[in-house]
């Protein structure tokens, strides 16, 4: 057995004071999400040592949870194991599942470590996915479970997605501390908040690109913070952690649990979410080889004082927030035709810098093309008509494979089937903050 480190918790920037009602139910969430956090702090987190032909391995990942009974308010910390690294099995089922359903039916295996408890894995790994359902015997009758809301959970991140010697594991280890969107948490209340926490954080966040006088690339004549509009931006912080499946499946009610995200962890949402190509936070953003898609933006706005650290920068929600405004920027600047359109009409004018956001510059010209082949027709339309693209091919997708001569030949074109998905999504926001607004 070894303990970790002391927790290093990442701490939310300064935010501005919100006047409220000491009778508002998110004063008394926030200040649920605070006790547990003293709660989690208190307790050890242990790593439980394997040895393995002769070697110590580390083949179980510590997690804590700090959760309360609803009915007499009492609270309960729960630890639990789960398998180190995460098995190939379940990440190989949730890629094949086809519906929720199906993807709903794959979990791991949880092994609970304080008596009394049960716990089942409900969806999702890593800090900004693993949700659990706990349940326990309040009357000590073992037919009779009642239900625990987790307020917060200590998730142990170790850098390599399968790092198992236990002296590199332990030592590396970060403490994270998340609040797990489960349905109990999810409320209109929270939803809310979510979005108006997004629109502060925007307002913040343009305001900095005024005060230090960034303009823009697109619209020399412009400030760069008056170009895009806060419901494209805000899109783009729905979409990039909008899974399809849940979009075409359940588009609301996943709406809703992804601002209601947003709401629960504010500065924290997402910040730790990574995806298999190494995207980093609320935003996914890329830097490949350390000289990507961030280090441009970083290098081509120097005036937005951006944090060069990628992995620091990604996660930093005031910091991404520029930045990602500073891409859709970079990208709108690289079409004329895009930059004439969105002059006119900013959503339909959005549809290549947001394509180029998610599928590299060449997605962003083949959008532009569609545009233009399904002039006049409405955003609805539109719609549709994307998602029926037969061959939406990104040329520079080609796979290098030797023959038998021993020569270079080129063999592959890869269908993207991803960008038209996001700029459906996109579409969709656009034309659901459009309705709010009448």
């Amino acid at each position: 057995m070894a303990k970790a480190s002391p927790p290093r918790r990442f701490l939310p920037q300064q935010t501005a004071v919100i006047p409220v009602r000491e009778d508002d139910p998110l004063v008394h969430f926030y200040e649920r999400v605070r006790y547990a956090d003293a709660l989690c702090a208190k307790e050890t987190i242990v790593f439980e040592k394997k040895i393995v032909k002769g070697r110590a391995r580390l083949l179980e990942r510590p997690v804590l949870l700090a959760a309360l009974d609803p009915r007499d308010g009492s609270w309960h910390m729960i630890h639990l194991a789960v398998p180190n690294p995460i098995p190939d099995s379940y990440i190989k089922s949730i890629r094949k599942a086809k519906t929720i359903a199906e993807r709903e039916a794959c979990t791991i295996p949880v092994r609970v470590l304080t008596p009394g408890y049960d716990v089942v894995h409900v969806a999702g790994v890593g800090p900004t996915r693993f949700t659990v359902r706990v349940t326990y015997a309040r009357d000590g009758n073992p037919l009779h479970r009642d239900p625990l809301v987790v307020y917060r959970m200590v998730w142990v991140r170790i850098p390599g997605r399968k790092e198992t010697d236990f002296a590199r594991a332990t030592q590396r280890a970060q403490l994270l501390y998340y609040t797990p969107t489960t349905k109990e948490l999810i409320t209109p209340k929270l939803i809310n908040e979510g979005k108006n926490f997004l629109l502060r954080k925007m307002a913040v966040a343009k305001n900095h690109l005024r005060e230090l006088g960034v303009r823009s690339k697109a619209f020399p004549e412009r400030r760069l913070a008056d170009v895009f509009p806060d419901e494209i931006v805000l899109s783009l912080m729905i979409s990039e952690q909008w899974d399809p499946l849940y979009f075409s499946e359940d588009r609301a009610g996943s709406m809703s649990r992804i601002l209601a995200e947003y709401g629960i962890n504010r500065e924290e949402a997402f910040m730790w979410s990574v995806s298999s190509a190494n995207a980093i936070g609320a935003l996914q953003f890329t830097n490949k080889h350390n000289n990507g898609t961030y280090a441009s933006v970083v290098r081509g706005y120097r005036d937005a004082r951006l944090e060069k650290s990628f992995e620091d920068g990604a996660r930093n929600m005031h910091n991404i927030i520029k930045a990602a405004i500073c891409l859709l920027d970079l990208e709108l600047a690289r079409s004329q035709k895009a930059c004439d359109l969105f002059a006119k009409d900013a959503t339909l004018g959005g549809i290549q810098p947001v394509a180029a956001y998610n599928g590299g510059p060449v997605a962003g010209e083949r959008m532009v093309g569609e545009i233009e082949r399904l002039n006049g027709k409405k955003l609805s339309l539109l719609d549709r008509a994307i998602m029926k693209l037969p061959n939406f091919i990104l040329p520079a997708s080609y796979r290098s494979v030797q023959n038998r001569k021993n020569k270079l030949a080129l063999k592959g074109i890869r269908v993207n089937s991803e960008t038209p998905m996001y700029i459906k999504k996109y579409l969709f926001l656009m034309e659901y903050w459009e309705k709010k607004k009448r």
